[in-house]
């Protein structure tokens, strides 16, 4: 009687294990294909133990289980071509923001004479004792009482004065609000600035950066609003 001797090809689980293992735990070469897949589950085949022979239907799920693991890459590949392809269009888009004029989630922005500033608060829970601070380099301009304020977003105006009614000069200024919650702390509050866009720098994550004409950098996600 011949003595059949132990295969040395890999057997049907090692096969799917490798084909699913993670690229980084395979060593650094061409991807099997479905002709590989076919060429092993044959040699597999050959060597088997004729007492105990594979189960065509093990065999049909391995070429079913093979089928869809090779499609899901084949997405996958187009799912990253089609995410490098919206970024540039965002990054091109992004650029054609370049000297705009935006209302953006700061606390920064430019002041010219005279001009009345329209400044937004974003209010998310209902406070009282609402103040906006206006300040520049030199120290405090002006305090604004706004009073209490539900929770949404208030729109208010800055006439260009400072506390004591005179018109103040062109330049940068900021501008900090600040009311009391129905604990009593006080919770500084969001502001929406008009700014305007002098650069778009793309972050190694994919993200961009815009830089306002005060010299804040900003999220491209903190542009509320595009006036021109």
């Amino acid at each position: 009687m011949s003595t059949i001797l132990p295969s040395t090809q890999p057997t049907r689980d090692e096969i799917l294990a490798a084909l699913n293992a993670p690229s980084n735990t395979r060593p650094q070469a061409d991807p099997l294909g479905q002709e590989d897949f076919l060429r092993l589950l044959t040699t597999q085949l050959q060597n088997q133990d004729p007492t105990d022979p594979m189960d065509p239907k093990d065999m049909i799920t391995d070429l079913t289980g093979f089928n869809q693991l090779e499609a899901t890459l084949k997405l996958n590949a187009s799912m990253d071509v089609l995410v490098n392809g919206l970024a540039s269009l965002q990054t091109m888009q992004a650029a054609g923001l370049i000297g705009k004029s935006v209302k953006v989630e700061a606390d920064s922005f430019e002041h010219t004479a005279g001009e009345t500033e329209q400044l937004k608060l974003k209010v998310d829970q209902p406070l009282q004792d609402v103040t906006v601070v206006i300040s520049n380099e030199g120290g405090l301009v002006k305090e604004i009482p706004v009073g209490t304020l539900n929770a949404e977003d208030k729109l208010i105006s800055w006439d260009g004065t400072d506390s004591l009614g005179q018109l103040v000069a062109d330049g940068v200024y900021k501008v900090t609000a600040y009311g009391t919650d129905e604990r009593g702390e006080i919770q500084s509050i969001a502001t929406i600035v008009p700014a305007r866009i002098t650069s778009v720098a793309i972050e190694g994550s994919g993200g961009l950066k815009l830089s306002l004409a005060t010299g804040e950098i900003v999220s491209m996600d903190s542009v509320r609003e595009i006036t021109e």
